[in-house]
């Protein structure tokens, strides 16, 4: 098998794990060795069962690692680890606890199942726009930049009204595959109608708990930071 061959073999098969959050017999690696819906890492106790604890369920539903590079990779406070082919985030989520403070770790992968649902999703809006897309996936969600022809943005009849309809979609995607509406920039307001949408009543009410136990007189940004 070329080498194309087997990487379009290695991202069908990683993109139909995130597709469908880890489930399904097509979604997992190493079958012959672990059962659907668990990493080869994970049933094989390469992970202590503490450390699968400490992280998100999904994480560990979604990871296809073979290995704990984490455990014996001789990582210190403030060094900058790559991982290539972060999937899920699981060895990412370790080695960043075992490099603070001050480290960074910077995931990369190449399974794009958002990227081209979200083209989908903004060219039925637009058919055919240009985009540019900035990927970094690490953080859940992606930059989709569209560039209308400027005689075409000029004519439109409500300019905000397009831009907001375009994040949604984007948006909808990406909390699908269980990632996020803000990525690195945090909410600020323009993501306040976004968290307000993504948000359960339980989130929103333990978010307000925490500003009202820190701030009870409201002084810090009132009106700004929650929906």
């Amino acid at each position: 098998m070329k080498a194309e061959e087997i990487s379009r073999v290695v991202k069908e098969r990683y993109s139909k794990a995130a597709q469908t959050s880890g489930a399904g017999e097509d979604s997992y690696c190493c079958p012959s060795v672990a059962p659907p819906g668990a990493g080869f890492a994970a049933q094989h106790h390469l992970y202590t069962p503490e450390d699968l604890a400490s992280v998100p369920e999904l994480a560990v539903k979604l990871s296809r690692g073979c290995g704990n590079p984490v455990s014996f990779a001789d990582l210190r406070a403030g060094e900058v680890v790559v991982d290539l082919g972060c999937g899920a985030g699981l060895d990412v989520i370790f080695a960043a606890r075992r490099i603070a403070p001050g480290g960074k770790v910077v995931g990369v992968d190449f399974a794009q199942p958002m990227i081209e649902r979200a083209t989908q999703a903004v060219h039925a809006i637009v058919p055919g726009l240009d985009l540019v897309v900035v990927a970094h996936l690490g953080d859940g969600n992606v930059h989709f930049i569209p560039f209308f022809p400027f005689e075409a943005w000029r004519q439109l009849a409500d300019r905000s009204a397009m831009a907001n309809t375009m994040r949604r979609c984007v948006n909808d995607v990406a909390h699908e595959l269980h990632g996020t509406f803000s990525a690195e920039h945090g909410v600020g307001q323009t993501g306040l109608p976004e968290m307000a949408h993504y948000k359960s009543a339980a989130e929103l009410g333990l978010m307000r708990a925490v500003k009202n136990a820190l701030d009870p007189h409201n002084l810090f940004n009132p009106g700004r930071l929650l929906p």
